[in-house]
């Protein structure tokens, strides 16, 4: 059954802040993009190779470490899964053809097809908390309706590893994908067997599968968890959506590396790049209604 969203707060906030919107979302061009994506990518691989070296020097300090390294990588897939969640909404970079070819590499690294992610992803802000037509949530609705209110039992559920049946449908090869993408997807493939065969599968396991299927996914559940659960039966768009922030800065970076904390902001004015996400957030804290909201997990009203 239908769930049709009333009006509220969003659409007089949207009025009221409609000017300052429009000042940050301003786009960034292609240098920025692959920039970023750089840094994410280089970040895994010296701390990867940081665990190597320790490896070699000392295994009780290395398994020691290890947890800590799977957490580091999985928060840059994290990261790289959020920017291909940018090219949705043609944030991360200028232009829709710019923003699709940097979402069909993205979505190489998380195994997904982006086409897919972009239709299910923008269901869900069309039709926020709607049981049919929000394709996004539906698929983790019943598990979130199961799991009651937002509160510990998400993290307990999530490093069961649980919920991995509802994340993960890796995506090797895809039906509509044209020649060029093909061949790319296939070349992406090819290079993570290459360095298997160079680097070894042991390192290929530890330092991409092994974060990929553990930290990553925990780091996905968790933030879907904090953006809706417990909400989602919200009379209004305002109250199915929440910011969640952990209040110590190297912590929100770590779990949320692209700002996504900011997720109520988000649901308000998808247009802005995320990193202007928490200068939207300062100025929507000058209307009642927004800064009566809780914006901090654990933060009473």
């Amino acid at each position: 059954m239908s769930l049709p969203i009333a009006p509220g707060p969003a659409a007089a906030l949207r009025a009221g802040f409609r000017g300052a919107a429009a000042g940050l979302s301003s786009r960034p061009g292609p240098a920025r993009a692959i920039a970023a994506i750089a840094a994410h990518l280089a970040a895994a691989i010296v701390v990867a190779a940081a665990a190597e070296r320790l490896r070699a020097a000392s295994w009780v300090v290395w398994i020691a470490m290890l947890p800590a390294v799977w957490l580091f990588i999985g928060s840059r897939f994290r990261a790289l899964g959020n920017m291909m969640h940018e090219c949705c909404h043609r944030t991360l970079v200028r232009g829709k053809r710019a923003s699709r070819g940097f979402g069909h590499f993205l979505s190489f690294f998380d195994f997904t097809d982006f086409v897919d992610y972009a239709m299910e992803h923008l269901s869900h802000h069309r039709h926020l908390g709607d049981p049919e037509r929000d394709r996004d949530f539906a698929a983790r609705r019943a598990l979130f309706d199961r799991l009651g209110p937002l509160g510990p039992r998400y993290l307990a559920f999530s490093l069961t590893l649980r919920h991995l049946p509802l994340y993960i449908r890796p995506v090797v090869w895809c039906r509509r994908d044209g020649r060029w993408l093909a061949a790319a997807r296939a070349a992406f493939l090819a290079a993570l067997v290459g360095l298997g065969a160079v680097a070894g599968w042991d390192v290929l396991a530890l330092y991409y599968l092994v974060p990929y299927l553990t930290a990553y996914q925990i780091f996905r559940f968790w933030s879907d968890a904090a953006d809706h659960a417990g909400l989602m039966t919200g009379a209004t768009e305002f109250d199915r959506a929440r910011n969640h922030g952990l209040g110590w800065a190297p912590l929100d970076w770590l779990v949320f590396p692209r700002h996504d904390q900011y997720h109520l902001v988000h649901h308000l004015f998808p247009a802005i790049p995320t990193r202007r996400l928490p200068e939207m957030h300062a100025r929507l804290l000058a209307a009642p209604a927004y800064a009566a909201r809780t914006h901090r997990l654990g933060a009473r009203s």
